[in-house]
């Protein structure tokens, strides 16, 4: 049997082991339909988004904002509908780093461009602070040891690229 969204029935007709009323309803974030305890729907304003759409929105009491810390980057929580959701993960999240770069460049980044951070802090992400690179190749040739031996310490040191120093 085909449902139309805002028809209501009871539970037993439509399978569910409960005699309360339900709606028909659509999720106003995703779209999917489901069926809905109607007291919940209407009457208390609840439910107008679908369980998994509730858990990443932000009026959710689980929500933090979609920005968290993986691994020591900044990820930030970006939606189907954004220009740079090709940049995202399964999860829908993305390297802040990333997202910084690409907004400032007009154009979702490939994957094999790497966006290195100057100072060597994973979370500062100003634009003055990060720099595009073509492939992770030239970055794992010129900056991979400087991780190695403290490139935030070098860098506060006055040095910044093997060795020669950085223009402040």
């Amino acid at each position: 049997m085909k449902y139309l969204i805002g028809q209501t029935a009871y539970g037993k007709q439509i399978g569910k082991c409960s005699r309360h009323k339900y709606i028909y309803a659509k999720c106003i974030d995703c779209e999917k339909v489901r069926w809905i305890n109607y007291y919940t729907y209407y009457l208390k304003g609840k439910s107008k988004r679908c369980a998994s759409c509730s858990k990443i929105n932000r009026l959710s009491n689980v929500w933090k904002g979609g920005r968290t810390i993986r691994e020591g980057y900044a990820i930030v929580r970006v939606y189907p509908k954004d220009e740079y959701y090709s940049m995202a993960s399964g999860n829908g999240y993305v390297p802040e780093h990333r997202l910084v770069m690409a907004k400032s460049v007009g154009r979702p980044l490939a994957r094999k461009e790497v966006v290195h951070h100057i100072n060597g802090e994973k979370t500062d992400n100003r634009i003055e602070n990060l720099r595009l690179m073509e492939s992770s190749k030239f970055h794992n040739t010129n900056y991979s040891g400087a991780y190695k031996e403290g490139y935030a310490e070098g860098y506060k040191a006055g040095l910044c690229f093997r060795g020669v120093a950085h223009a402040s």
